[in-house]
């Protein structure tokens, strides 16, 4: 495909790109409409290449009225953690969501199985059960140990300045369909 710049594009004052892509080196891309301010004069970072080389959507919070994402679809980062409890950002703003994925650790899961093979062996008023089927009890054990996929809200700060999360409580598991 041939690239174009082409000013007064269709006639309607704007600046149409040719192109099947187009590249910057820049950092920022600055969108700005005066007739539409509200609030604070200055910078409207629309995009901008972050310092942790991120992607950042109205960086510096520079668009007073924020971001709306019409008919969206969101996929979160998802943060690995090893144990049950997680491990959760010190700093945070307001609003922020984060996810994390809690995997057992691995002591955790042969203690786990362990117990299951101790139960299944020692019958408990029962007969004693053989032991292939305990070894599997023991498999099915380790591989129903799911990760724990939470979703948590940063709800504000402590007087350190800390953030305070509240977990979001998520329903059942249910498999796709579409």
């Amino acid at each position: 495909m041939a690239t174009d710049m082409v000013l007064d594009y269709e006639g309607e004052e704007w600046i149409g790109l040719e192109a099947t892509r187009v590249k910057t080196t820049a950092s920022d891309f600055i969108m700005d409409c005066p007739t539409r301010h509200e609030g604070k004069p200055g910078l409207r970072r629309a995009l901008v290449h972050d310092q942790s080389d991120g992607l950042t959507i109205n960086y510096g919070n520079d668009y007073p009225g924020g971001v709306t994402l019409n008919d969206a679809q969101v996929q979160l980062k998802v943060h690995l953690h090893i144990g049950r409890v997680p491990a959760l950002p010190r700093h945070a703003v307001v609003g922020e969501l984060y996810a994390v994925n809690c995997m057992p650790m691995e002591a955790e899961l042969r203690e786990s199985a362990l117990t299951s093979i101790a139960q299944a062996m020692s019958g408990e008023g029962r007969a004693k059960t053989p032991l292939n089927r305990v070894l599997a009890m023991a498999r099915d054990t380790i591989a129903s140990s799911q990760p724990d996929i939470s979703l948590w809200l940063c709800i504000g700060t402590d007087s350190l300045g800390l953030a305070r999360w509240q977990r979001i409580a998520l329903t059942d598991v249910v498999v796709g369909t579409l």
